[in-house]
C-alpha cells in the first residue's frame, strides 16, 4: 500500500465527505477532524474550500477514468463494457458507496457566483 502525503490524505478524506454529504454540507472543521490535521495545515495545502473542491473534482475524475479504463481493458465487446460498468455501480450502491454522479451533484450545489471558479 502506498503511503499518502498530507495533501493526498486531505483530498482522499475530503472526497469521501464531499461525495457522501455534499460540498455545502461539509465544513473545513469536519475535514480537519476526519483527517487529523489542524486548520493551518489544511490551509497550507488548500488556500480555500473552493481550491479543495477543485482538487476533489480532479481526484474524482482520476478515479472515474481509471475505473473505466480498467473495465475497458477487460471487456471484449462494448456490451460487456457497459454491463461491467453497470455492475460496478450496482455493487457500489449495495455497499452504500454510490451517491450518483459526483460532478453533477457538486455543480448543482454551487451558487452562480461560485461557478466561475470551477470553469
Amino acid at each position: 500500500m502506498i503511503e499518502l502525503n498530507t495533501r493526498g490524505k486531505i483530498i482522499e478524506k475530503a472526497s469521501v465527505l464531499f461525495y457522501s454529504k455534499g460540498f455545502n454540507n461539509t465544513g473545513m472543521d469536519e475535514i480537519t477532524r476526519v483527517v487529523g490535521v489542524k486548520k493551518p495545515t489544511l490551509y497550507y495545502h488548500f488556500e480555500s474550500k473552493n481550491s479543495l473542491g477543485l482538487a476533489y473534482l480532479e481526484y474524482r475524475s482520476t478515479i472515474l477514468f481509471e475505473m473505466l479504463e480498467s473495465l475497458q481493458k477487460r471487456a471484449k465487446t462494448f456490451d460487456q463494457y457497459l454491463s461491467s460498468w453497470a455492475t460496478s455501480l450496482i455493487m457500489l450502491a449495495r455497499r452504500n458507496e454510490f451517491f450518483g454522479c459526483p460532478f453533477t451533484a457538486f455543480s448543482s450545489e454551487l451558487d452562480i457566483s461560485e461557478r466561475i471558479y470551477f470553469i
